[in-house]
């Protein structure tokens, strides 16, 4: 797909999840443009990690957010400037663009994620599956019904539910921008199969207010979105894969809502 020519152009009530696989982003050439396009503040974070595949998976995250942006607002990726709330969540600086756009990360095992919507706050959380996952977290730090919930489950299905939940609840702690100021076990979702949660009155907030989606964008990775919006409105969903600034692909997802 030729990006520059076919624009995503973004709409209200639309939820448009870009990822890339860091393993198709290796080539020389690939990475010294997207080490190119980047800040000195995003160069100086990726530099942080110890380990190449983490300064790797981190430059491949700067490169697509950019590489979206271009992409739904026809700007070039060196254009865009970010800041950060007191709890770490990112945002376009005010002024930056003309329209309104909220956006979230989320990487894990290789998979990196952009989620996009207009005007309503997102955020959004992939995980990588694991068998060996320690199922007591969910003792620890979920609901009472959560943990119930994963161990009401059929053995083999235990470590899927685990992560179907922590993706939800991660979800909703970006989305907020509050980080981890907000409790695991403040809010619990119900997965029966559509997603309902309940919130605890010190979160000053609504199950009303908000709409949750959960989907497997790879084989073997979880990932749920939340996004600001109420029951009567009808969200679309759109999923791309992408390889920055070389392809873009629409794919087909199913969708538990």
């Amino acid at each position: 797909m030729d990006t520059a020519a076919d624009p995503v152009v973004l709409e209200p009530h639309a939820i448009y999840f870009f990822y890339s696989r860091v393993e198709m982003n290796k080539d020389p050439l690939l990475l010294e443009r997207y080490w190119s396009v980047i800040s000195g503040a995003e160069k100086a974070k990726c530099d942080r990690y110890v380990f190449e595949k983490d300064r790797l998976s981190c430059l491949v995250t700067r490169a697509l957010v950019r590489f979206v942006l271009s992409v739904v607002t026809g700007l070039p990726p060196g254009h865009f400037q970010f800041t950060e709330n007191a709890h770490g969540k990112p945002a376009l600086e005010q002024g930056c663009v003309s329209m309104p756009i909220r956006f979230n990360l989320s990487h894990s095992r290789g998979l990196t994620a952009c989620a996009v919507a207009l005007d309503r706050a997102i955020g959004v959380d992939v995980e990588h599956h694991q068998e060996n996952i320690d199922l007591s977290l969910a003792e620890r730090y979920f609901t009472l019904r959560e943990a119930d919930y994963i161990r009401e489950r059929p053995p083999e299905e235990r470590a899927a539910a685990f992560f179907d939940l922590w993706t939800l609840k991660e979800a909703y702690i970006k989305a907020r921008g509050m980080g981890l100021s907000i409790d695991l076990d403040q809010f619990g979702y119900e997965i029966n199969p559509e997603i309902r949660v309940h919130m605890d009155s010190c979160l000053e907030d609504t199950p009303d207010r908000w709409r949750f989606f959960r989907f497997s964008p790879e084989a073997d990775y979880h990932a749920a979105i939340a996004v600001q919006g109420y029951a009567e409105e009808v969200w679309r969903f759109h999923v791309y894969r992408c390889v920055p600034f070389v392809r873009i692909d629409r794919i087909n997802r199913t969708l538990h809502c």
